[in-house]
């Protein structure tokens, strides 16, 4: 009686996973010998990674697990058992043979393999792959040098610090007086930094999302064209780029997760962050430069446009705006590069500025509220009745245009930034009651150049209230408080959006230049 011996794997130098077919000596009725012959070199993977059957390839486990016959041939599990089933119940088949070489085979005979190598199936995979890790390997090589040539500059000036006469040094605080803690602006440190591009005036305007931990930037991609660069601020090598725009991107709102554009395309656009899919269009009949989504309607959306216009538009109607403010003799007639909305005065207030004047459109409550407007809703293009147009009048010095408009929602204060020729004058305000009018604080005015569109910004932090704006002659950022403090932080380029915004507790200035994201966190 002849027994089953299972076929042996003969382990060898090549880089197949599994041997060839076993020659079997079948001359002999007594206790078969096997004998083994060297495999020859495949000349294709294909022959060890594929089921000769079904040509596909086989696996570890599963219905399609890679098994052997009694004769060493190598198939898909569930591809021989199809194979054997079929040939038994033809009549002309007596018995079940191997595909490959006609050896009797039977359902027992059915052994599974475990290979103890994986082939890669394309070599040119593992040698990109090679050649990305010998890269990455040099590119660190490379900062190690910069890093121990940053860190022996380093040491040289503080040696250079210590030689210094003790007069040139800060004085020792006198021990009976605690030593003032360190200025308020100087507790924001560098915290992220990321080129968007190579290229200059790429980027312009940004937004923070607290809610979902990101920063969406405008972005003009060389390849997707203009849309929105999302960087994540709980991870920040997570970013994403949404193409949205065909021309230049002036203006980004949200509101929870979503995005809110306007550009030169002449379109006002709503966009989901989560899923980067476009929910609606308008087309605008002038280049849009500001957007804003209303506080209290979330239906309710406004878009400034290049002639001086704001247009008010319901999301449930999609074919055209519910009400046109426009008033170019009062307001000026330039294009609105800030729109914020608001609540004051117990109404619903849109804060404006072009590049003469700065303007508030003021609900009337008389009116109907646009909730309640039916999609057939008709264009209203007398404003009179429903709304109220007056100038802020918050600058203190005559000939100062507005180059910058920011709200301060939680303390309900406007910072207004104005320029001329060599001089740029900061302009806190708040809501007098009262008076039913916005009333200056306290300014800050500074002997610099302002040339570009940058956008400013206002916050409290530890009951602090500072002031964050462009120099574009020194390249940088600077920080002001309300005690004169003064932080300057360099960023090469000019800055043209400030943003602040609290993030997992902590205070988060966003600076964008037309090239890069710089992140400030305290």
């Amino acid at each position: 009686m002849t027994s089953s011996v299972p076929p042996i794997l003969i382990e060898s130098d090549y880089e197949e996973d599994f041997q060839e077919p076993v020659s079997i000596d079948s001359r002999s009725s007594k206790r078969q010998k096997r004998v083994y012959s060297s495999p020859p070199h495949a000349t294709h993977q294909n022959t060890v990674t594929h089921c000769p059957l079904c040509k596909q390839p086989w696996t570890n486990s599963g219905s399609h697990s890679i098994v052997s016959l009694k004769c060493g041939h190598l198939f898909g599990k569930s591809c021989i058992t199809k194979h054997m089933n079929t040939t038994r119940v033809q009549p002309s088949q007596e018995k079940s043979t191997c595909p490959c070489c006609g050896h009797p085979a039977k359902r027992h005979e059915i052994w599974a393999l475990w290979p103890t190598q994986v082939v890669p199936q394309d070599p040119t995979t593992l040698q990109h792959l090679k050649l990305a890790l010998e890269a990455t390997e040099y590119t660190i090589s490379q900062r190690e040098k910069e890093l121990k040539a940053s860190q022996e500059t380093f040491n040289a000036l503080c040696m250079e610090l210590s030689a210094l006469p003790k007069h040139y040094l800060m004085p020792t605080p006198n021990e009976s007086r605690p030593p003032s803690p360190p200025p308020l602006c100087y507790q924001y440190l560098p915290w992220y930094t990321n080129v968007l591009s190579q290229e200059r005036h790429k980027c312009r305007v940004m937004t923070i999302n607290s809610r979902d931990e990101t920063v969406a930037s405008s972005l003009h991609h060389p390849a997707l064209g203009h849309g929105i660069h999302k960087t994540s601020l709980r991870d920040t090598h997570t970013t994403d780029f949404i193409p949205i725009h065909t021309n230049v991107i002036r203006d980004i709102k949200h509101s929870q997760s979503t995005l809110l554009t306007t550009g030169l395309d002449k379109t006002l656009k709503l966009t989901c962050a989560h899923n980067n899919s476009i929910l609606q269009t308008y087309t605008l009949g002038y280049a849009g430069w500001s957007c804003e989504f209303d506080p209290l309607q979330s239906n309710t959306l406004y878009c400034g446009l290049a002639n001086d216009t704001v247009l008010v538009y319901d999301t449930r109607n999609t074919k055209k705006a519910v009400a046109i403010l426009s008033q170019p003799r009062t307001t000026g007639g330039a294009q609105i590069h800030s729109l914020h909305a608001g609540v004051f005065g117990g109404k619903m207030t849109l804060l404006c500025a072009n590049a003469k004047r700065a303007y508030a459109w003021q609900k009337n409550q008389s009116q109907t509220p646009l909730e309640t407007v039916e999609d057939t809703a008709t264009v209203i293009e007398d404003t009179s009745h429903s709304y109220t147009c007056q100038l802020l009048n918050v600058e203190k010095n005559v000939g100062y245009m507005p180059f910058s408009l920011s709200l301060n929602v939680d303390h309900g204060y406007i910072l207004v930034s104005l320029r001329k020729q060599g001089s740029v004058e900061h302009c806190i305000a708040e809501w007098n009651t009262t008076e039913a009018q916005f009333q200056p604080q306290w300014s800050i005015q500074s002997s610099i150049e302002q040339k570009s569109l940058s956008k400013t910004a206002y916050f409290y932090h530890q009951e602090h209230s500072i002031v964050c704006y462009s120099d574009e002659a020194k390249g940088a950022m600077v920080m002001l408080d309300n005690t004169q403090t003064e932080t300057v932080f360099p960023v090469q380029n000019t800055v043209m959006d400030i943003k602040h915004s609290i993030v997992n507790h902590s205070s988060i200035v966003a600076a964008l230049t037309d090239t890069s994201l710089y992140i400030f966190k305290c």
